[in-house]
């Protein structure tokens, strides 16, 4: 750690010696004049995929994979070939200001959408207009830049830095803050504004909120003058504090962040927790154990349930435990990444606060399911971090290649991230330096790992069960489960574009690397190039990688599951503008500066009201006090223990989620009581229960949950080698596989079979079918309302009643 602080602090002293006295437009200036060419072209392939008539899931992925991976190397090009021109400062003028009227007009869209209603997709329809308008702006642009000396007076100040800097930033925020979504029904039609409506006639708990995101404003100003003042001493003696900040952040997010509410809901649970315990009754992991998370969150939540008691409460605590794993090596890399440290740790920890409010729109629990954070990303998190750590010109270590290695046994989708981030950055390096072969012998070293962890694999699958992992119905899932997939993706909203704030930033971070490949003498930020390479590059892939989870789904909250690697790539250059700019008596820079302090005043806002209030969908330790007492260690310790005690399904829960799966029927309820009195010492039973609710979930499909919850409650598991009945029956090799599984029944062994089979799935009706064809099952005295229950007869079939 104290070589970091050491590079940090020799950094900070370099760029000062380099840079002295630079004002803040002229620093923004080549970072304002790429992004100006990357909404030019943003607003073409609009109206292109218009022309083409491209529309729904498929215009969204072209969308996502030109904006977030071309646009940058073709701006970049162009930015070299722009400065190459004879007047090149005049044509960078020029689309500077093309920009900034493309920008005023697509703000006031939202006006349009007001008078005319609907929910018509006015950006695509607009298209044309825009271009129109735009070229419009093109002639009166070039005239200004372009006419004789005589006429150039009146007009200079177009061309001045401090005012294009100015007039881009004012056409951006007023962008993104008017289309970041947009409800024509709503009384105010911005969310944002929305918000801050309720406080026209503020209660005295809203006053004391605004208040305090002030004072926390003005903690981070003070935090921010006080390293300043520190580095400014000239002393070396200063790495303690850092450290000290470091652990302190860290240590405050697991306090005050851990979810004591665990909002265990049943269905996207046990997508872990059933196969976890397939193998804890004799499966094979990658063999006839699956999960679409992959075989590694499946160990985890095997040890956590061993560890701890078997109850959907305890899988969400482990997978709350891998998010906030998550948030401390986010910090990390957030920490390593800023030059102000103690201001960005404050930062970090204010923003996870904001994710977890801002998913359902402050109505929801971000820690309901396992797909979001920590055991989808953690693996890929690490990568990143891992490459942070290299000293330059070091392209591999033995982190990344544990990684990689741990990527590779964790999922495919993680190996698919973390090989990719790695490969990435070693391409990238490799045209800097244009070392093209060398790009190929790094790419294959990098691959080594994987090879390694697929052995493995093999090898510990091979001696446990005698044979390979099933690699082809694993992957089955990627199918179901892809951003493709027509079982969940959906076209998104045209009246939101906040995603286009995250867009911006990736393409920023992308076109510096790509510009300093093709002109060594150009750069969009001041980064250094082993800052932008090593850090930030693999912190944008990143972010391209957990915003792919809203171009998936297209519901609109699902973005900000992309917002801290997001905010790793702003911080940096935010408190570095603050910097500048508390120092500068600009009138634009003061309108540049007071605009991310009204931004992060509506975000504490928000935070703290949704995070800290009665009824909030979290318990948070500031919840557990006041509400319940639970105020000391032991206190919190007893409540834990009694949430872990509740059982989703078989009792009312009033978690988001888990109320809507409760068994009102007493299905559930009645097979539990039947294995208990019937077969109290078999380890598995024949159950077919079918769905809890009475009507599918999407389309045809259905829940098939409920045998899996009443085996769970009852200590047992399947007879059949299944892992989890809701995901089971989307793969239909996996069906397939299930049913044709040799398994003979023995004499005197129970299967409970709902009376009500309607709502079977493929897996339960198949199974049945076969059972009822090879065995014979002789009906029990009717005890339960819901269920029949039989006994296998013998070859004398059943005995007389």
């Amino acid at each position: 750690m104290d070589e970091i602080v050491e590079e940090a602090f020799s950094a900070v002293q370099e760029s000062r010696r380099r840079a002295p006295g630079r004002e803040w437009p002229s620093i923004a200036s080549p970072g304002i004049a790429i992004t100006s060419l990357g909404v030019l072209a943003f607003i073409f392939l609009v109206e292109i995929s218009f022309f083409l008539r491209i529309t729904g899931e498929l215009r969204d992925l072209i969308f996502y994979v030109i904006c977030s991976l071309f646009l940058a190397p073709i701006c970049a090009i162009l930015r070299v070939f722009i400065s190459r021109l004879g007047k090149g400062a005049a044509v960078e003028a020029t689309h500077i200001w093309i920009a900034i009227m493309a920008l005023s007009l697509l703000a006031v869209l939202p006006l349009f959408v007001r008078v005319l209603g609907g929910d018509e997709p006015l950006l695509f329809k607009t298209g044309r207009s825009l271009i129109a308008a735009t070229c419009s702006a093109a002639i009166l642009t070039v005239i200004l830049n372009f006419t004789q000396r005589p006429l150039m007076p009146a007009f200079e100040q177009l061309r001045s830095t401090p005012v294009m800097v100015g007039a881009f930033f004012c056409a951006l925020w007023a962008f993104l803050f008017s289309l970041f979504w947009i409800e024509p029904r709503a009384p105010f039609s911005n969310p944002i504004t929305h918000f801050f409506s309720a406080f026209l006639k503020p209660t005295s708990g809203q006053v004391l909120v605004l208040l305090f995101a002030a004072l926390t404003i003005f903690s981070l100003a003070a935090l921010a003058k006080f390293e300043t003042r520190m580095r400014d001493g000239a002393t070396r003696h200063f790495q303690p504090i850092y450290r000290i900040g470091l652990g302190f952040a860290i240590g405050l997010t697991w306090l005050c962040y851990f979810d004591f509410s665990l909002p265990a809901d049943a269905l996207h649970n046990m997508t872990n927790i059933g196969p976890a315990l397939h193998l804890r009754f004799g499966g094979v992991l990658m063999v006839d154990t699956f999960s679409q998370y992959g075989p590694g969150p499946v160990l985890v939540t095997l040890l956590g349930l061993t560890l701890g008691p078997t109850t959907v409460a305890m899988g969400n605590i482990v997978v709350q435990i891998q998010s906030l794993l998550f948030y401390s090596l986010w910090m990390v890399c957030l920490y390593r990444m800023s030059t102000l440290k103690l201001p960005s740790l404050l930062i970090g920890f204010l923003a996870i606060g904001f994710l977890m409010a801002g998913w359902g729109q402050g109505e929801g629990n971000i820690n309901f399911a396992p797909s979001i954070l920590g055991p989808r990303y953690l693996p890929i998190l690490s990568m990143v971090l891992a490459i942070s750590l290299l000293h330059p010109p070091a392209r591999h270590s033995t982190l990344t290649a544990v990684s990689t290695m741990i990527a590779g046994l964790w999922s495919a989708e993680a190996l698919i991230g973390s090989l990719g981030i790695h490969l990435a950055f070693l391409g990238m390096l490799g045209l800097r330096d244009r070392a093209i072969f060398r790009i190929l012998s790094d790419g294959i070293l990098a691959c080594l790992p994987v090879l390694g962890a697929i052995a493995t694999l093999s090898l510990l699958t091979l001696i446990q069960a005698g044979k390979l992992p099933n690699y082809h119905v694993y992957l089955d899932f990627m199918s179901v489960y892809g951003m493709l997939s027509p079982l969940w993706s959906l076209p998104a909203n045209p009246l939101f574009l906040g995603w286009s704030a995250i867009l911006l930033v990736i393409f920023l971070v992308l076109a510096d690397g790509w510009l300093r490949i093709f002109d060594h003498s150009q750069q969009v930020t001041e980064l250094s190039p082993a800052a932008l390479y090593y850090q930030f590059l693999p912190m944008a892939l990143l972010t391209i990688l957990m915003s792919a989870y809203f171009v998936g789904r297209s519901v609109e909250y699902v973005i900000i599951i992309a917002l801290l690697p997001f905010i790793a790539l702003i911080v940096p250059g935010l408190l570095r503008t603050g910097t500048i700019l508390a120092q500068s008596k600009h009138p634009a820079s003061l309108l540049v500066f007071t605009l991310p302090v009204l931004v992060g005043l509506w975000a504490l806002s928000f935070t703290f009201l949704t995070l800290t209030r009665q009824g909030s969908t979290y318990s948070l330790l500031i919840q557990e006090c006041r509400d319940y007492g639970r105020c000391t260690p032991s206190t919190l310790v007893a409540g834990l223990k009694e949430k872990l005690r509740v059982r989703p399904v078989l009792d009312q829960v009033s978690a988001q989620w888990s109320r809507y799966y409760f068994d009102s029927s007493g299905t559930v309820r009645e097979a539990v009581d039947a294995m208990q009195h019937l077969a109290a010492d078999k380890p598995t039973v024949s159950v077919f229960l079918g769905s809890v609710l009475p009507t599918p979930l999407v389309g045809s499909i259905r829940d098939n949950i409920a045998s899996d919850m009443a085996l769970l409650y009852a200590g047992k598991w399947h007879r059949w080698p299944r892992s989890y009945g809701f995901s089971d029956d989307l793969i239909p090799a996996l069906v397939d596989q299930i049913v044709s599984t040799p398994i003979r029944l023995n004499e005197g062994e129970i299967v409970i079979v709902r009376r009500d089979e309607t709502t079977f799935g493929e897996i339960e009706r198949r199974v049945l079918r076969k059972i009822r064809a090879e065995t014979t099952l002789c009906l029990l005295p009717a005890q339960w309302k819901e269920i029949a229950v039989y006994r296998v007869g013998g070859d004398a079939g059943c005995p007389a009643q």
